[in-house]
């Protein structure tokens, strides 16, 4: 009996998609969650497509199995995993745990899964270009994961104990949920650079700058160790943040370099 055998060229292509499938897969369920009214599990699982979204790509370059497929079909997942799954729980943590209107929470929810949509899609028309070191807005697992670090961030002041001083922060990140919302859809179709961690090189472990990063990481697990909400709410809103300070920057040095020959001439 002739027995067919799948070609290894196939086998691992059909890799990268499977952990693509995950990672959707994971929305899905988050998804499924939130209607529970497990807004929990919904972040973790959020969390954990975001791992996987990481990994299938890391996985392409390295078996060199990229492919135009493989681009399509992980902005779809990402459509499903960080545009669809955090809006329906945002949405439901603003009506159900905040009492906010419907209409209202559909208006500050709905556009940030279409921003997503519009982000993932000029993303794809960039790639297609051409290969780029950083990326043109806020990526859309980075928007999902800011939305999971605001409900944790909530969550955890809301009931805590031992940050009894910090309680009071609760309140008033409610209030500001829905505009923290609408931001974070803002900055996904902005044209604000955000840095890229696909190239870092081999060698990182001699750069100043990243013992510098390891250092404050370090320090920061290690301070809030029991608060593992919390630590996830720093990091997702300090990569959120580093897209208009870097916009700051590069305005602030175009106007000296603007200036620089006006002093010259004077």
């Amino acid at each position: 009996m002739i027995r067919k055998t799948v070609p290894a060229t196939r086998r691992v292509y059909i890799l990268p998609n499977l952990i693509t499938t995950a990672s959707m897969a994971c929305g899905l369920l988050a998804i499924l969650q939130t209607m529970r009214g497990d807004f929990g599990d919904a972040c973790i699982l959020i969390l954990v497509s975001g791992i996987l979204d990481l990994l299938d790509g890391k996985v392409a370059r390295l078996t060199g199995s990229a492919s135009s497929f493989g681009l399509q079909y992980d902005s779809l997942s990402d459509v499903v995993a960080f545009g669809v799954a955090p809006a329906v729980l945002m949405y439901s943590v603003l009506t159900q745990s905040f009492g906010l209107p419907e209409r209202v929470a559909s208006g500050v929810c709905v556009p940030f899964a279409i921003c997503g949509a519009l982000r993932l899609a000029r993303f794809n028309v960039q790639a297609a270009a051409g290969e780029q070191r950083g990326f043109t807005g806020l990526p859309i697992p980075a928007a999902a994961c800011a939305m999971v670090g605001l409900y944790f961030a909530i969550d955890a002041f809301g009931g805590a104990t031992e940050l009894e001083p910090l309680r009071a922060i609760s309140k008033p990140l409610r209030a500001v949920s829905p505009w923290v919302v609408l931001a974070l859809a803002y900055l996904m179709v902005s044209r604000l650079n955000y840095p890229s961690f696909k190239h870092i090189p081999l060698n990182l472990r001699k750069s100043f700058d990243a013992l510098v990063g390891m250092v404050l990481v370090a320090g920061l697990i290690i301070v809030l160790r029991d608060h593992f909400r919390l630590i996830i709410a720093a990091v997702a809103y300090a990569y959120v943040l580093a897209g208009p300070a870097i916009g700051h920057l590069q305005n602030k040095r175009a106007a000296a370099q603007a200036a620089a020959p006006l002093t010259r001439d004077a």
